[in-house]
């Protein structure tokens, strides 16, 4: 018997070793076809669930989406299972599968609108305890006391004596009831006789009545009652999940516009055709041409490969957002630090710039299938500052040779070192020009005075004046030598004429008038001269400001009651 028990002993050993290699072997062999029958399980729940919510069959719905997320635990069906119990009013229910929802996907699109609705589902909830309530509140019936269980029995009834049943009262004894009366009367209710004692109402000693009617005092008034709360609609989700072999992929929906996930991705995709674009660095890009369709969960399995025609590259400098060029600069940049792209193997030209620094240019050879990285560092540019400020400059053109730097009034405007002629334009305004020698790190603060340029509207006017009265002059001075030669003609020929021929008197008008058109003329163009070549207004004004060792100067708009203006600022 003893050798028997020993070998079933052994053979017990040997089955319980053999089992776990078993069961491995048999996990490892059949892990993929498990998991691609899970996959079509929930997809079958699911389906059958979406069919039994349009159907209004909530909870059954609700029951499909459960099981499909056993075999496929995704934050989707979660979410569904809430819609459901949400319909037949289980917000208890629904409350909670919120919860769970927002703990499997916390970064969801919809965070702020799924807990504003759990706090309306607390508040329903609360509404539906208040409802549950009996109608009869206390103090309704004669003798009840706020608290008393629905079986209490009342104080007294018709026919009883005082004292025959202790507890009538809180705390009264037989016979110890100190609101009994001599005479052992049956107890009246308050109110029954207003003038048992003089002064005295209704309810005014604890003991003429056992508990007040809601109403009485003030803190017995009962609570408003809760108004039910209306719950924004809202519908289950369609679903698509996306997965990538290597995980971490950037998903795009029909552009690149905007981002639509990262693998492994759980969401819901508008209904209809689309182009699902996955992008991965070092993998070529894939589209894929997708239908989602109502009441369908799509599951999509990409895995990418390596690219082998383009090589990814990331270039960094410490000046983020420095322009990057890539052999050609007549192209225009790339991009900007920190950059992120792909080119094609082999040697390329890198070109890396920002204003204030000097350009570094880099050589890099690229390798597909590897992590190509450059790191330029950007050194700064000896350059120095100007600011300029003052009278009458506000939209004045600052130039720095002939190049325009910026528009008055300017502050601490890059500018490089060195000798330059500055030079401030305004229309209307005389330009005033000044030579500034510009040291590496400093600050040139100039205040600038624009004045009123010279107004030669005066001298055009005397300039047309003038030649308007010089042509009128010749044309009258023609007129009266005219007259003079007609009447000289006649005496030559022998024709009778008199002393007062109206010849003579208007070739002398017309020689008067002559004359003073040649003044007038003359006084014209001498105050034209005048108006061109002198000028008396002052000349405009630049200065440097003195800015002591240490300190600094700055300026910045005013909002004034009457208008705008600037402000210096000196800081030590």
């Amino acid at each position: 018997m003893k050798q028997i028990q020993l070998l079933s002993f052994l053979l017990t050993l040997v089955l319980l070793a053999s089992s776990p290699l078993t069961a491995s072997a048999q996990k490892g062999s059949g892990g993929k076809g498990q998991k691609e029958n899970a996959t079509e399980k929930a997809k079958e729940h699911f389906k059958a669930g979406q069919a039994m919510f349009g159907a209004g069959q909530f909870e059954k719905a609700a029951e499909s989406f459960l099981k499909a997320y056993e075999y496929k635990p995704l934050a989707a069906f979660l979410f569904n299972i809430a819609v459901c119990y949400e319909k037949v009013e289980k917000f208890t229910e629904a409350k909670q599968y919120f919860v769970e929802y927002l703990a499997k996907d916390p970064q969801t699109k919809e965070l702020s609108s799924i807990q504003a609705r759990i706090r309306l589902l607390d508040r329903l909830i609360e509404y539906k305890e208040s409802q549950k309530k009996p109608v009869d509140k206390p103090g309704d019936k004669p003798g009840d006391k706020p608290g008393d269980k629905p079986v209490d029995k009342p104080v007294d009834k018709p026919g009883d004596k005082p004292g025959d049943k202790p507890g009538d009262k809180p705390g009264d004894k037989p016979g110890d009831k100190p609101v009994d009366k001599p005479g052992d009367k049956p107890v009246d209710k308050p109110g029954d006789k207003p003038g048992d004692k003089p002064g005295d109402k209704p309810g005014d000693k604890p003991g003429d009545k056992p508990a007040d009617k809601p109403g009485d005092k003030p803190g017995d008034k009962p609570a408003p009652p809760l108004v039910k709360p209306e719950l924004p609609p809202i519908a289950t989700r369609t679903l698509t999940a996306v997965s990538t072999d290597p995980p971490g992929a950037v998903l795009y929906l029909d552009n690149k516009k905007e981002k639509l996930g990262t693998t492994p991705f759980e969401g819901e995709i508008p209904l209809g055709k689309h182009v699902l674009i996955v992008e991965m660095k070092g993998f070529s890009d894939i589209k894929r041409e997708i239908n989602v369709q109502e009441n369908r969960m799509l599951d999509i399995m990409v895995s990418l490969k390596k690219d082998v025609n383009m090589a990814w590259v990331q270039i960094t400098s410490n000046v983020p957002g420095a322009q990057v060029f890539v052999d050609n600069k007549d192209i225009g940049p790339v991009g900007h630090t920190p950059f992120n792209g792909v080119l094609k193997p082999g040697k390329h030209t890198v070109f890396v710039e920002q204003d204030g620094f000097r350009e570094e240019k880099r050589e890099l050879e690229v390798s597909a299938g590897e992590s190509n990285t450059l790191h330029v560092k950007l050194e700064r540019q000896p350059i120095g500052y100007l600011t300029i400020m003052g009278r009458n400059v506000r939209d004045a053109r600052v130039k720095l040779g002939n190049k325009t730097i910026c528009v008055a009034p300017c502050s601490k405007v890059k500018i490089p070192v060195g000798s330059h002629r500055l030079r401030i334009v305004k229309k209307g305004r005389k330009a005033v020009e000044h030579r500034v020698e510009v040291v590496a790190g400093e600050q040139k603060t100039f205040e600038v005075t624009l004045n009123r340029a010279p107004d030669r509207t005066g001298a055009i006017s005397g300039y047309v004046l003038g030649l308007a009265a010089l042509g009128a002059g010749i044309w009258a001075g023609g007129k009266s030598v005219q007259f003079k030669d007609d009447y000289q003609a006649d005496l030559d020929a022998g024709i009778p004429v008199f002393s007062n021929d109206s010849r003579l008197q208007d070739g002398k008008i017309y020689a008067i008038a002559a004359n003073v058109l040649y003044g007038i003329s003359a006084l014209s163009f001498t105050v034209a001269l005048y108006r061109t070549f002198i000028d008396t207004s002052p000349d405009s004004r630049i200065r440097l400001q003195t800015v002591p060792e240490g300190a600094s100067v700055t300026w910045e708009p005013l909002m004034l009651p009457g208008g705008a203006g600037l402000g210096l600022t000196f800081h030590y």
